[in-house]
């Protein structure tokens, strides 16, 4: 039951519920029809007073014993109470009594569901169809249950056929695109939400869901356009404000993103993550001084965000501020060490202060939590070479393009090692390599190592290259 539906029936239930409460209180034993326990009973299991609502069941059934909706009610507060077995007993009681009662189903098909019995839940919410007022709840029932047992693409045939029930049934929206999620097949996520919004454009939902979709794939155009046609329907939906925020972020339109997220604050107060999110915004525009100020009311909002310690640590190392840049960093890691950004962090600072054991440490940890992630070995392979013997670079070097062998970025590198060891053909042979797997990255070789640009044979391999 939605209690926030109707103000005038809201309001009429919260009378009932304070004239059973005064009942309680003064011991009295009030009459109450059957629907009008029927909705208290409700009321509390919405509100997670289960106490209350057994309460309610035992004057119910002493008032009306053969009320088969009380005892319906009765299951559903066993449920709640987890005594499942119970309510599943007592459903299959009332079953007896009534085999076509669509509600008795579809409650019998959950206890099912709850004791992991799934081919007698399906079954009863099979049966359930058209035996209750709202089919879009069987249908959804029906799709979770094969969700659970990992059958995406049933659950997602399912959940289309809740949405045709009721376009606007939200809950099938969203499960929808988890299961795409689960099949990894955004590309057909992206045609549902698109076929569906061609049949029901005015569905502020699933242009949001289908932003979302474009966000994960990176189309952050599509996605803000997206989200502009949901808030087009609903000038107050802040999520949608929100994520559009988040979509120009990523976009590399910083400024934009800003206005977005500070838009959001008409309709949602400022939060800890928000005024985050502003901050790196400024960081990107390199207005420093603004960032910092983000970061820090974001740690007046929440003083354990670890996001906005990091934030303030990088905007005080682009300050030369390295030691109190260190402090700050220090209380990212001591909030949330298995973040490998702040461990990479860690390591830049360290090595400015020249603390490089700890760098090395800190970058090793950063790697372990990230092995994927190119950028921290080649931060790795530099920090080496920067601070210890060519062997030594050498060896991470080799280890690396072992684990990467297509990133030209590290051949680059080998290829200034080899100069410098003074072995030209291994330098010249590398190079040719790192050239035919990505050219456009030659400039890392004279970023790494500048005297490389007197080598004319060098120089005139790469031209040859580009021609």
């Amino acid at each position: 039951m939605d209690f926030t539906e109707n103000s005038e029936d809201k309001a009429n239930l919260l009378g009932k519920v304070e004239r059973f409460e005064l009942m309680i209180l003064n011991e009295g034993n009030l009459f109450f029809d059957r629907a009008d326990f029927q909705e208290l009973v409700e009321y509390y299991l919405a509100i997670q007073e289960n106490d209350r609502a057994n309460t309610v069941l035992s004057y119910a059934l002493e008032q009306h014993p053969e009320s088969l909706e009380l005892k319906l009610a009765q299951a559903h507060v066993l449920m709640a109470n987890d005594a499942v077995e119970k309510s599943r007993h007592l459903l299959c009681e009332l079953l007896t009594i009534q085999p076509e009662n669509g509600d008795v189903l579809m409650a019998l098909g959950t206890a099912y569901g709850r004791l992991k019995m799934k081919k007698e839940a399906i079954n009863c919410f099979l049966k359930a169809i058209n035996k209750v007022e709202f089919n879009e709840d069987v249908y959804f029932l029906l799709a979770m249950e094969h969700q659970s047992n990992m059958e995406y693409e049933k659950a997602i045939n399912y959940h289309t056929k809740a949405l045709d029930e009721n376009p606007f049934f939200e809950l099938s929206l969203y499960e929808i695109l988890t299961c795409f999620d689960c099949i990894d097949n955004p590309g057909k996520a992206t045609q549902f939400y698109n076929c569906f919004l061609d049949e029901n454009p005015y569905n502020e939902t699933a242009w949001f869901h289908l932003g979302t979709v474009h966000a994960k794939n990176e189309n952050y155009q599509q996605a803000v356009i997206a989200y502009d046609y949901a808030l087009a329907i609903n000038p107050y939906f802040s999520s949608a404000l929100f994520n559009k925020a988040n979509s120009l972020a990523s976009d590399e339109m910083y400024e934009e993103a800003i206005l977005c997220y500070e838009e959001t604050f008409e309709y949602e107060a400022p939060n800890h993550i928000t005024y985050c999110y502003i901050g790196e915004c400024y960081e990107r525009l390199n207005n420093l001084d603004q960032a910092l100020h983000y970061f820090e009311q974001s740690l007046q909002k929440k003083d354990l965000h670890a996001d906005a310690w990091l934030g303030k640590a990088i905007i005080l190392n682009l300050k030369n501020n390295h030691k109190q840049a260190y402090q700050y960093i220090k209380k990212a890691l001591a909030i949330d060490d298995k973040e490998p950004d702040y461990w990479y962090t860690c390591a830049e600072i360290e090595e400015k202060l020249g603390l490089i054991e700890a760098s090395l440490y800190s970058i090793e940890m950063s790697i372990t939590l990230d092995h994927e992630d190119v950028n921290l070995m080649i931060y790795y392979v530099q920090l080496i070479y920067r601070n210890m013997d060519i062997i030594s670079s050498f060896e991470v070097l080799n280890d690396a393009i072992g684990t990467f062998p297509k990133e030209s970025k590290l051949l680059y590198f080998k290829t200034g090692l080899y100069l410098c060891s003074g072995h030209y053909n291994e330098a010249y042979n590398s190079l040719e390599r790192a050239l035919r797997i990505n050219i456009g990255n030659a400039h890392f070789l004279f970023d790494n190592f500048p005297e490389a640009k007197k080598d004319q044979n060098l120089l005139k391999l790469i031209s040859e290259m580009q021609n």
